[in-house]
């Protein structure tokens, strides 16, 4: 299963949308990333943090992957992957987020800052995981330019 832990930065050679998926390595991330690859996507892969991997966002503040990321798809569904989509929502320039909520724990991401995650409940299927992708890249274009973005 790759980690993108050798490379910490995008091969984006096709112009597709970036798709960050965070997925734990028990919940088949490369199954699911194969599902969003053939929907057009560019697709890389975060298993989330352990002992020998941590987090560069919660670590560093930062992480490649996610600053250059055209959507993030968090479906860690744990304590850290809620920190982690905290964090993504919270940087200068947020990606859109898709976030994978328990049904009773939504209301929790309400107060999410940035715009709106796009929420998906658990056992999310490929239509609904596709859909909210789409959703997420929509609103993401709705934002307005910022200074050194190159608009007049």
């Amino acid at each position: 299963m790759a980690r993108n832990r050798q490379r910490r930065t995008w091969n984006w050679n096709s112009g597709s949308p970036r798709v960050l998926l965070e997925c734990a390595p028990h919940d088949s991330p490369d199954i699911i990333a194969e599902v969003i690859r053939r929907d057009g996507y560019e697709v890389a892969v975060c298993t989330g943090p352990d002992r020998e991997h941590p987090c560069d966002l919660l670590e560093h503040g930062s992480c490649a992957l996610v600053g250059d990321a055209d959507v993030v798809v968090n479906l860690l569904g744990s304590q850290t992957g809620n920190e982690i989509g905290r964090q993504v929502a919270a940087a200068r320039r947020p990606p859109p987020l898709v976030l994978e909520v328990r049904p009773r724990n939504e209301a929790e991401f309400d107060g999410v800052p940035g715009v709106g995650a796009v929420k998906i409940t658990k056992r999310v299927s490929k239509t609904d995981l596709l859909a909210s992708i789409r959703e997420a890249l929509g609103r993401g274009s709705q934002r307005p330019p910022m200074w050194g973005d190159g608009c007049p």
